[in-house]
């Protein structure tokens, strides 16, 4: 009985077990173990009294017999942060498991902290004093410094370069061989040293359109590349040449031969419109290269070849081609007779007038460049003429001109702003000198506008809002004001309002009634696009850019500018009846002043206002001579006024 209790219970406890280890073992699978953790040493640095060694190296001296060094560990906080130390070189120091460097001999070894998986290594260099201070050797530096003037072999020294202005450091030379550096530290050999900064010229960029270097100091034809042109296209005058020079290297430009419907009418440099050098010399220079990027334009505007626009002229002079003849380049004009006789007067002895009229309309493309031909056929005699236009004794001319005996002259002068379908004339300026027969000579024409891209006497900042003006046509077809509008005294206006904003007059005193006529007098426009009324800004602005652009011998005169809501500016007192006006006194050829003139404006005035120009007094240079002058009109200040001071 009692052994089937001792089997009953051994069995309970067999099956207690099982039951015990299912639980235990998820009945059957092996329990899972999480990952041991991972702990880190992040980094090493080597130290010499607590503070880190920086420039990887560190000097001390054999006599110090030992050095104590240390080392910075960042790690995790389980992570073994342990240090071992060593020495590559046995003979010179070693190092014990406490970073304590016992020194051994003079020379070099590489000492290296390691933890974990990081460590840091310092070139040690061991000098060896010998009781004394080791031997210094001299350093001599051409262009630059040193951080010190004397060192002793090993030592590192730090270099300095100075660099001159426009140049550009390109190495250390040393005057031996086999120098450690590393950028602008070397090491000190056994010897004195000299150590030159190396420089090249720093180059800058030369950018030349429609036209090539021809030399560039002592270089004859340097190398450019084409880059660019300027319209997008493939002509050659817009082709983009660029170039390296140094600073104030002396550079010479020559521009490419003209194109067949062009002609070259200057250099502009730096930007356009800045004018240098003009037509006479497709070469340009020297020189001087700038401290910069700058760009030089050979200039070629559209050639206009037939200038005399045909007709019936007064003197019954015909027009002559130059077509097919080299020498007149395609160009027309005329052939004169002279006779071998003929005699210089002050209005000369010969003369031909009105020579078929012009196509020259200055108003809108700006300042005209001529180039006018002419061509002696007479063997032994020379002659001098002037060829002019004028526009109401507006006079603008080529200057004398001589032409020898059997020669061709290509002549050049400009043709100012304020011209409007001009006459043309010739005259005799010196005495032929011969007793009989005729010298021919031959006289064409071409012109360009001088600045093609637009005249800057016209330049504005931005995108102008012209003022407009009423006008119709004259008896002679010309553009001008509406007739209803004149003032009183001004019955030979020459006006001209275009897509520029410009207005061209000539005064003489035919203006005032005749030869000494009655004084003042006054012109006045109505203007046709005045803007809106605005209740907040009740004033209009014009501004005005005034233009005198005349090469008459006595240049002076006086003016009034005004605004008025009524086209008569002047009141029965003959006193100037105006909004606003500005006076001007013309003291020289060329003279150019912006203002302006502003106008009070209510909401009932209908937009009616007039632009005037009033001569209060007669200037003595309207006796038959005459002003010419152009306005420019702008809502907007796209012309730089400024107020003064």
């Amino acid at each position: 009985m009692r052994s089937k209790t001792k089997i009953f219970a051994l069995i309970i406890g067999v099956i207690a077990a099982v039951i015990a280890m299912c639980f235990v073992t998820a009945c059957g699978e092996e329990p899972v173990e999480p990952p041991a953790p991972v702990y880190k040493v992040t980094s090493v640095r080597l130290q010499y009294n607590d503070e880190n060694i920086t420039g990887g190296t560190l000097s001390v001296d054999v006599t110090q017999n030992t050095v104590q060094l240390s080392a910075s560990v960042i790690k995790d906080e389980q992570a073994d942060g342990t240090v071992t130390y060593a020495s590559s070189e046995a003979s010179v120091a070693t190092i014990n498991g406490s970073g304590l460097v016992t020194l051994l001999s003079a020379g070099e070894t590489v000492i290296t902290a390691e933890a974990g998986e990081k460590s840091d290594s310092i070139v040690l260099v061991v000098g060896d004093d010998m009781g004394g201070a080791p031997d210094e050797y001299t350093i001599t530096v051409v262009g630059g410094t040193s951080d010190v003037s004397a060192a002793a072999a090993g030592e590192y020294v730090t270099l300095s370069a100075t660099i001159p202005e426009h140049m550009d450091f390109i190495a250390w030379q040393f005057d031996q061989q086999n120098i450690w550096t590393n950028g602008n530290v070397f090491r000190m050999p056994e010897s004195d040293i000299t150590v030159t900064a190396d420089y090249d010229d720093m180059l800058y960029t030369l950018n030349v359109v429609g036209a090539k270097v021809t030399q560039a100091g002592e270089t004859a034809d340097p190398e450019g590349e084409i880059t660019g042109n300027t319209e997008g296209g493939s002509l050659a005058e817009y082709n983009i040449t660029t170039y390296k020079f140094a600073y104030d290297t002396p550079v010479s430009l020559e521009a490419i031969a003209e194109p067949s419907d062009k002609m070259f009418v200057g250099w502009d440099y730096g930007t356009v419109n800045n004018r240098l050098g003009g037509p006479e010399s497709m070469e340009y220079g020297p020189f001087d290269m700038p401290d910069s990027t700058t760009t030089v334009w050979a200039v070629f505007s559209p050639l206009t070849t037939r200038v005399f626009n045909g007709g019936a002229p007064w003197n019954g002079q015909a027009i002559y081609d130059g077509a097919g003849e080299p020498e007149l380049e395609g160009l027309s004009g005329f052939r004169f007779s002279i006779p071998a006789n003929s005699s210089a007067t002050q209005a000369g002895d010969y003369s031909q007038e009105n020579l078929t009229g012009s196509a020259i309309n200055t108003t809108q493309n700006g300042t005209v460049m001529a180039k006018a031909i002419l061509r002696n056929s007479h063997p032994t005699l020379s002659v001098t003429v002037e060829l002019y236009l004028t526009y109401y004794d507006n006079l603008q001319t080529s200057g004398n001109i001589t032409v020898g005996p059997g020669e061709t002259v290509t002549h050049y002068f400009t043709v100012g702003i304020g011209v409007y379908n001009p006459w043309w004339g010739i005259v005799l300026r010196e005495d032929v000198g011969g007793n009989s027969g005729s010298v021919t000579l031959d006289l064409v024409l071409g012109t360009a506008p001088m600045y093609p891209s637009g005249d800057r006497l016209l330049a504005v900042s931005g995108s102008a809002q012209y003022v407009n003006f009423e006008r119709a046509l004259d008896g002679s077809g010309n553009p001008t004001v509406n007739p209803a509008d004149y003032g009183q005294g001004w019955p030979r206006d020459k006006v001209v309002n275009n897509d520029v904003g410009l207005m061209s007059f000539a005064i003489y005193d035919g203006n005032f009634g005749g030869n000494g006529g009655s004084i003042p007098g006054y012109f006045a426009a109505k203007i046709t696009n005045m803007p809106a009324y605005d209740p907040e800004n009740p004033t209009t602005t014009v501004y005005v850019r005034f233009i005198y652009n005349t090469n008459n011998e006595d240049p002076f005169g006086t003016y009034d500018f005004a605004v008025s809501d009524d086209k008569f500016f002047i009141d029965l007192d003959n006193e100037i009846s105006a909004l606003d006006s500005h006076h001007i006194e013309v003291t020289e050829r060329g003279q150019t002043e912006v203002f302006k003139l502003e106008i009070p404006r209510s909401a009932d005035d209908n937009g009616e206002y007039y632009f005037g120009i009033i001569k209060m007094k007669m200037d003595n240079g309207d006796n038959l001579k005459g002003h010419n002058f152009s306005v420019q009109l702008t809502y907007n200040n796209v012309m730089g006024y400024t107020e003064e001071a």
